[in-house]
């Protein structure tokens, strides 16, 4: 048995990927497709649809940064800067999970989720509102603050709580 060599070439193409992943969302940027203040799909949806890694859309979204065309927000994800006021945060910048929390609670409270019921993987949900883990566990913090949802531990899933009868109804 050998030793495993690392082939120089191999991280060419991720340079390349990462090169080509920038150029479309710069092109994007330019056409106004992602708008000034708008959140940028998650790092895991942009990967799922050029077919490259989380690790190669960080490395493409670098240089974007670098140039101030997006910005980062920690818990929240990468929006698109106002090219006159690169400094400015997004309006919508605290209220990203407060939103999807507002979607998932008409679907709890319509029968969408059924009570007892496993809500969507969190993947599941990433991909969904093109937003991170965090954002999305946020936005079930809150509702698990409401007692609409409640995580499982022996699986780790998040499921639709039996609703406490109405005193009103």
């Amino acid at each position: 048995m050998g030793n495993l060599v690392p082939d120089p070439q191999a991280t060419q193409p991720t340079a390349r990927e990462a090169s080509k992943v920038t150029k479309i969302i710069r092109e994007r940027l330019a056409a106004g497709t992602y708008a000034v203040g708008a959140w940028l799909p998650g790092t895991r949806v942009l990967a799922a649809e050029f077919d490259v890694s989380p690790a190669t859309v960080q490395a493409a979204l670098r240089p974007l940064k670098q140039e101030r065309l997006l910005a980062a927000l920690d818990a929240q994800g990468t929006y698109v800067l106002n090219p006159h006021h690169r400094c400015a945060p997004p309006p919508s910048a605290p209220s990203h999970h407060v939103a999807i929390g507002k979607v998932i609670r008409e679907r709890l409270r319509s029968g969408i989720y059924p009570p007892d019921s496993p809500l969507p993987t969190y993947a599941e949900l990433e991909c969904e509102f093109g937003a991170g883990h965090s954002t999305i566990s946020s936005a079930l913090q809150l509702l698990r603050e409401e007692g609409l949802v409640s995580r499982r531990q022996r699986n780790k899933r998040v499921y639709a709580t039996v609703p406490a009868s109405d005193p009103d109804g």
